[in-house]
């Protein structure tokens, strides 16, 4: 029987995540992961890619696939506040067709030290894996950047 262990043999902390709607005039829902596709297949909807990630949007994704993401929590900096009241998912879908979407609860979040009014900082551990997508709605001419803080990474 193996067992599932965290590791982090490179020591990664952290990596972030950019999606821009910038120059557009209508909100947008961004979905960030979903390497396997069965959000896409399940959820269906119009969406968008994320604009860029640290180690690029590709290879992010891809990662996903040998060795899940353990996130321990996340920054959420917005050019608006008002983006903060827009819907926020974290998604997984089953090859059974279900789709299981826990809501990031924005009341939940903590002060961060910086005391920026954009800027927040969500202390909420989950694993992001092939079939875990993040959905953001972007509302227009808005931009969010997460920093994703990296636990680990899952391996038997």
């Amino acid at each position: 029987m193996s067992s599932i262990k965290i590791i982090n043999p490179d020591g990664v902390t952290a990596f972030s995540v950019r999606c821009d709607n910038s120059t557009n005039t209508q909100s947008a829902t961004f979905r960030l992961f979903d390497q396997s596709g069965i959000v896409a297949a399940v959820n269906g909807g119009t969406v968008v890619a994320p604009t860029t990630a640290t180690a690029g949007v590709d290879a992010t994704k891809a990662t996903t696939i040998a060795n899940p993401i353990v996130v321990s929590g996340f920054n959420y900096e917005v050019s608006t506040v008002g983006q903060f009241n827009n819907p926020f998912n974290i998604v997984r879908c089953s090859i059974d067709g279900r789709s299981n979407q826990h809501p990031n609860v924005i009341a939940k979040a903590r002060r961060n030290t910086q005391f920026q009014s954009l800027l927040l900082t969500i202390q909420e551990r989950f694993v992001i894996d092939d079939q875990v997508a993040i959905e953001v709605v972007l509302a227009a001419s808005e931009t969010v950047e997460f920093t994703f803080f990296v636990e680990g990474f899952l391996v038997k």
